[in-house]
């Protein structure tokens, strides 16, 4: 990166103190010129070398030169006007300087006098000579530009010789500056495309998440409007998961809308699911039921007592959730979701039917949230129920298999004790121990205890059988 000749810039009574790096002194070039003057060669000076930069792919540093003068002259009439009132500003600042000085700035005062004596002599001069050739104003012009061209040429001059000194040291300072900058620049595309690899890898892994995610949904889907046909007479579900604010799945039951949302997480449904189920409902206030299942998982902020519960909303829609429907039996849940659809049609169709009477509206009301409430209780009650039939199901499952295990080992006891008597009737030599029977002892269950098969003593070979 290139060094900047600009340092800082404050400002002070009115007028700029700029401070600028070079790499030589300009005391002696610039030590007896106005602060104006001074302004101006520096606009010219960067004017100058605005339009050397953009010559430098050609040698024709002549004809840039003659274009620049060209420029310089158009902008010769502005620069004229700006001096002008520069000149009238100075006046200005001289008459106010002079009130805020201070014996601290004596140096500094003599030297504005002069400046503010040099140009009130020459805004004098100039002054007289617009009033007294007024009608010669171009010729005036044109003289001034010539002498403005002289100086123009002769800073044009000490401006290329500095040029050239500098361009050749930056000739160099940039061949070594584009070396450094190349292997960098092979540094930092060999990052990027390593970044750009890593990235497209990451993306197509959630692309294909993604993909599996959708996949897993419509199976969860499909698997639910299969369980419904078997344990239901509903009909057929249909599939409106494509349409704006709607749910996965649609069903007019017993003249009953009702909507169902279908989630085939592995992890537990969070709450901007439910949030978007009760927005779609809010969308499709003709339905008195929505179902929100969960097939494998929870849903956050739902079923905490149990896993079936129901909500209404303002509009006497009753909303269904239930939790990890894979947990426990469709065909249960199946037949508590029917009950559910009776009652949400009833508390619509009467919450919702048109009266004109204000008393019997505010006590059909009334009962409509008594009968809510009980709902509420009794299907609660319900699952609870189902939760403790499924309990002592699966205690009974393992009561009876112990049970089996436990006959299993006896009749292999007896079978081994079968065995060693065959083997002392038909005198063998050698009677085998009786391998232990290790009990079939299935997941969650505590293991029985079973005696230990023993064998029989072996049969001296000295003693004869009886006579009897």
């Amino acid at each position: 990166m290139s060094v900047r000749a600009f340092v800082s810039e404050i400002q002070c009574d009115g007028m700029w103190m700029s401070t600028f790096q070079h790499p030589s002194s300009i005391q002696d070039l610039i030590s007896t010129v106005t602060p104006d003057e001074f302004y101006l060669i520096i606009m010219l000076a960067v004017e100058s070398i605005k339009t050397l930069r953009s010559s430098t792919s050609t040698v024709q540093y002549k004809d840039a030169i003659q274009n620049e003068l060209s420029k310089q002259g158009t902008e010769f009439a502005k620069q004229k006007q700006t001096l002008e009132k520069s000149i009238e500003s100075m006046e200005r600042l001289h008459a106010s300087e002079q009130d805020r000085t201070s014996s601290d700035f004596q140096k500094r005062i003599r030297i504005l006098e002069a400046q503010v004596e040099a140009t009130t002599a020459a805004n004098t001069t100039l002054r007289s000579q617009i009033e007294e050739v007024a009608s010669s104003a171009e010729q005036r012009y044109r003289s001034s530009l010539a002498d403005l061209t002289a100086r123009h040429d002769k800073e044009i001059s000490r401006t290329l010789e500095s040029h050239k000194a500098e361009r050749e040291r930056s000739d160099k300072n940039y061949q070594d500056r584009n070396t450094q900058l190349d292997s960098q620049h092979k540094l930092a595309m060999e990052k990027l495309q390593t970044l750009y690899s890593e990235k497209e890898q990451r993306l197509q892994k959630e692309q294909e998440r993604l993909h599996v995610s959708s996949e897993i949904g419509k199976q969860g889907e499909k698997e639910f409007e299969e369980l419904a046909s078997q344990y239901t007479k509903w009909g057929e579900l249909k599939n409106t998961s494509k349409q704006a604010q709607a749910t996965d799945r649609s069903c007019v039951i017993r003249e009953c809308s009702t909507l169902f949302e279908i989630k085939n997480y592995s992890y537990n449904i969070p709450e901007k699911e439910v949030t978007k189920f009760k927005r779609d409902l809010q969308s499709h206030r003709d339905s008195p039921l929505g179902v929100f299942v969960s097939l494998k998982t929870n849903i956050l902020g739902k079923c905490k007592k149990g896993f079936f519960e129901i909500e209404w909303t303002e509009n006497s829609q009753m909303l269904v959730y239930v939790n990890a429907f894979y947990n426990h039996s469709a065909e249960d849940i199946f037949a508590i979701l029917d009950q559910c659809v009776d009652i949400a049609r009833i508390v619509y169709t009467h919450n919702n039917a048109s009266t004109t009477d204000s008393e019997m509206t505010a006590q059909l009301q009334g009962r409509l949230d008594h009968v809510k409430e009980y709902i509420e209780r009794q299907l609660k009650s319900m699952t609870s129920l189902l939760l403790e039939l499924k309990v002592n199901k699966k205690n009974l499952l393992e009561m009876v298999t112990k049970q089996h295990t436990s006959y299993t080992c006896q009749i292999e006891e007896s079978k081994q004790a079968l065995k060693s008597m065959v083997r002392i009737l038909l005198n063998a030599d050698e009677e085998p121990e009786i391998p232990d029977v290790e009990p079939i002892i299935l997941e969650g269950e505590t293991p029985v205890t079973q005696k230990k098969a023993r064998g029989r003593p072996k049969k001296s070979a000295s003693v004869a059988p009886s006579s009897s």
